[in-house]
């Protein structure tokens, strides 16, 4: 059953349960994505100003709860809204009828970004930091069971990513906040599954014979080869350890900042020895290679 089936066919037992959803960081931040109507993006709640999208399911039952207060009679679920933050016009719009079981695209009357931006803004300075989650369908799946909250699946995630740092900084030596050139952290990708990320800054600094040889050769020129060829090393780095990598590499001048993502099976994998041994020599052997131009 899809995200949208799941809600549509649950939105009553979402509401009902909105303070335990709010309560509940992993639903709390379960992300609600819908398919568009036409060409086959998707529509995401909250994002900038003018556009609504990416967002949580905390953020929607805000949303949804002061709808229904002001538009007691609709049956409209509201979905996604775009348009002026400053006229408060919507320009774009998308919900779910629930009498004629379809996707629409007339809002209802009335209407402004403010009755879902303002709510979006409310959330993200309630919640600033984004904690693991579980999908929707999860959701509605431990809400029907109404089991003890530590007895389902959702609840190792409240300590899940703290304990996943505490391991490695134990057996890795390298501290969160006391590394400045090495990062780690344990993120989700779109299908909720557990992702390692890796990042190290690369910066350069020459030896004695090295500003002589870029004398001759151009220092600004030496110096982007030499951060390309270290980049490039570090690439390959990645690559023996399994890793990919996040972005292209941001350099600026003798600076390179790279990011490399380990992507795991499942949350039991994080945890595991072998996965922690594994990142952990990836970093000693990207903090060796940086640690040659401090």
């Amino acid at each position: 059953m899809s995200a949208l089936s799941t809600l549509v066919n649950n939105y009553d037992l979402i509401l009902e349960n909105k303070l335990e959803i709010m309560g509940h960081a992993p639903y709390r931040f379960s992300r609600v994505t819908f398919p568009k109507m036409r060409d086959g993006r998707k529509y995401r709640v909250g994002g900038d100003a003018t556009s609504i999208y990416d967002g949580h399911l905390g953020s929607y039952l805000m949303i949804w709860e002061n709808f229904q207060k002001q538009w007691p009679d609709s049956d409209i679920i509201l979905l996604r809204a775009a348009g002026s933050p400053l006229s408060g016009a919507v320009f774009s719009f998308a919900g779910y009828a629930r009498t004629q079981k379809q996707l629409v695209r007339e809002k209802p009357e009335g209407l402004r970004t403010g009755h879902m931006l303002r709510f979006l803004s409310r959330f993200r300075q309630m919640f600033p930091k984004t904690a693991l989650a579980v999908p929707i369908e999860q959701v509605v799946e431990e809400l029907k069971s109404n089991g003890p909250f530590n007895h389902r699946p959702s609840y190792r995630l409240l300590t899940l990513r703290e304990d996943f740092y505490y391991l490695l900084a134990t057996v890795s030596g390298i501290q969160r906040k006391e590394h400045t050139h090495i990062t780690y952290s344990l993120l989700q990708d779109s299908m909720y599954r557990p992702v390692v990320r890796v990042g190290a800054v690369l910066q350069i600094e020459l030896t004695h014979d090295e500003r002589r040889r870029s004398a001759l050769s151009g220092s600004a020129v030496y110096v982007a080869d030499l951060v390309k060829e270290e980049v490039a090393k570090l690439n390959q780095l990645a690559d023996n350890y399994g890793f990919e990598a996040y972005m292209r590499p941001q350099i600026s001048n003798s600076v390179a900042e790279v990011e490399f993502d380990l992507k795991l099976a499942d949350f039991d994998k994080a945890l595991e020895m072998e996965t922690i041994q594994r990142i952990t020599a990836f970093m000693h052997d990207v903090d060796r290679l940086c640690s040659r131009f401090y």
